[in-house]
C-alpha cells in the first residue's frame, strides 16, 4: 500500500513539473493565450483575490479527497489510483499557473470547424485522465463495486458507525469555524476585503466548509465500515455455521480484523470434526 501511494504522489509531482516546463518553453517560443478564468474561462470577470482564494481552497479540498481515496481504494485498484493522480496533476498544474501568474498559459490550438480554442499540457492530463476514469469504471466494474461480495449497505452497524461519523463531522465543523474566523480577521486586518469581495469570500467559504463537513461525515461512515463490516460478516458466518452451512469466510482487501478469517477457519474445522 505504501509503495502504491509513493508512486501515485510521484506521478502527480512529475506531471506538474512536466506541465510547468512545457509552459515555460511555450512562453518563449510559441504564441500563447492568457486565460484569466477559473475553469474554461469561467469567472474571468471576478476579482483576482476571489479567484486565488477559490482556487487555493478548492485545490486543498481536492487534495484532501484524493488522499482519502488513496487510503480507501484497495491494492487491486492501483490503476484507478494512477488515473486519479493524473487528473489531480492536471488540475494542480493549471492552479499553479493562476496562483503564480494570475492566469493560465494555453498554447495548443484546437480548430474544428467553427470551434476554436487553446489548451495546455495540464488540460491534456485532465481530459485524458477523466476519460480513462469513466472508461475504467465500466470496464472494471467487478473489481470496483464487488458485486459478488457486496454487503448492500455501508451502515451494517448504524449505532457504532454513525457515532464515529458524527465525531468526524464535529471535528470538521469546529475546525472550519476556527479557520474561517482566522481568515476573515487576517484579511480584514490587511484591508483586503472591500465591498463585494467580502461577500464573495463569505459565500465561497460557506460552500466549501459545508462540502468539507459533509465529506468528512461520509468518509467517517466509509472508514468505520472497514471495522464494522468484517464484524458483521463474521456474525453472519457464525450464524450460517450453526445452521450447518459449510463455507469459508473471505473478507475484503483492506478490511480490518483480517485475523477473523483464521478464527473462522478454526471454527469451521472444529464443527467439521464433530
Amino acid at each position: 500500500m505504501r509503495k502504491q501511494i509513493l508512486i501515485c504522489i510521484s506521478v502527480v509531482i512529475v506531471f506538474i513539473i512536466v506541465d510547468q516546463i512545457s509552459k515555460s518553453l511555450a512562453l518563449d517560443h510559441l504564441q500563447v493565450h492568457r486565460n484569466y478564468g477559473v475553469f474554461l474561462g469561467f469567472l474571468s470577470d471576478t476579482s483576482t483575490l476571489f479567484r486565488i482564494v477559490t482556487l487555493s481552497t478548492f485545490s486543498a479540498f481536492l487534495i484532501f479527497i484524493y488522499s482519502v481515496l488513496l487510503y480507501l481504494l484497495p491494492k487491486s485498484l492501483f490503476f484507478l489510483k494512477l488515473t486519479l493522480s493524473i487528473i489531480l496533476s492536471g488540475v494542480l498544474g493549471n492552479v499553479t499557473d493562476r496562483l503564480t501568474r494570475s492566469y493560465t498559459l494555453d498554447f495548443i490550438p484546437v480548430n474544428i470547424g467553427n470551434f476554436h480554442a487553446s489548451y495546455n499540457v495540464a488540460d491534456i492530463f485532465l481530459w485524458c485522465g477523466t476519460f480513462y476514469f469513466i472508461y475504467a469504471i465500466f470496464k472494471h466494474e467487478n473489481k470496483i463495486w464487488h458485486p459478488d461480495n457486496s454487503r448492500n449497505t455501508y451502515l451494517v452497524n448504524p449505532q457504532e458507525q454513525l457515532r464515529l461519523a458524527f465525531k468526524f463531522l464535529l471535528i470538521s465543523f469546529f475546525t472550519s469555524i476556527f479557520l474561517g474566523v482566522f481568515c476573515m480577521s487576517f484579511l480584514q486586518s490587511l484591508k483586503y476585503l472591500k465591498g463585494n469581495q467580502f461577500y464573495e469570500f463569505i459565500v465561497i467559504y460557506t460552500i466549501l466548509a459545508s462540502l468539507f463537513s459533509i465529506s468528512t461525515f461520509l468518509i467517517g461512515v466509509i472508514i468505520s465500515h472497514k471495522s464494522a463490516g468484517p464484524l458483521y460478516a463474521f456474525e453472519l458466518y457464525v450464524e450460517k455455521l450453526l445452521t450447518g452451512k459449510d463455507e469459508k469466510l473471505i473478507l475484503r482487501d483492506g478490511d480490518n480484523y483480517k485475523h477473523l478469517e483464521n478464527v473462522a477457519e478454526k471454527l469451521r474445522s472444529h464443527f467439521n470434526n464433530k
